[in-house]
């Protein structure tokens, strides 16, 4: 109906605002990779390669952006020394390297014996999914989530839905590229969100298989 179409759109506008308001670099690049995504499934092939074209010409041209993209930034910057500290911690010995840091533990073991006070305030994660998850429950915890993750991109191509295909891919495209810079699991509202993605893309599998039986 108009009144669902409507309420959509207002959602979405709300979404776009929290978005922009957030100066979250991180949360600009995923949306817009998200975008990106989104189109190209959905047949605007074009239209997503003419998107990647122009932004690659505007980081390009413009140092500010330039800056961000390539972490020459001071945010940027404090994402290689938080990658170097964990990678440091992770690497010191065998069990380290295997078991990680624990829960809610990166702070106290791994940032804050090796943190200039001066130049890095205090943080409680790498901010980088791949060394967030290793550090917080270890090797074996880190792969697993990335075989689920893969898992469900898996199952989200063999989606006949056009539309609910896209949609799915564009989400967990967004995860994935905020989670280089950011921290996409670890709070227990992204967390929900993660596995609420999960759940909908199962749903939509088992509808796909349904349709082929039938």
């Amino acid at each position: 109906t108009k009144l669902q179409k409507y309420f959509y759109y207002f959602v979405l506008f709300i979404i776009l605002l929290a978005n922009f308001v957030s100066f979250s670099q991180g949360a600009w690049v995923a949306l817009a990779a998200a975008i990106i995504v989104y189109l190209f499934f959905v047949g605007y092939k074009k239209i997503s390669i003419s998107l990647v074209v122009l932004g690659m010409i505007i980081v390009l041209a413009i140092p500010t952006f330039r800056s961000i993209v390539l972490f020459q930034d001071g945010a940027g910057s404090n994402r290689f020394v938080l990658a170097e500290y964990t990678w440091d911690y992770l690497t010191e010995s065998p069990r380290q390297f295997v078991t990680g840091a624990g829960l809610r533990n990166f702070y106290d073991a791994i940032e804050n014996p090796r943190r200039d006070p001066l130049t890095l305030e205090p943080l409680t994660f790498p901010h980088n999914i791949f060394l967030n998850f290793w550090s917080e429950v270890g090797l074996v915890g880190m792969l697993s989530f990335f075989f689920i993750f893969v898992l469900l991109i898996k199952n989200i191509w063999k989606i006949t839905n056009k539309k609910n295909k896209a949609i799915l891919l564009a989400l967990l495209t967004s995860f994935f590229v905020q989670g280089l810079v950011d921290v996409p699991y670890f709070n227990n509202d992204l967390a929900l969100l993660f596995w609420s993605i999960a759940f909908i893309v199962i749903d939509e599998y088992d509808k796909t298989k349904d349709k082929k039986l039938n």
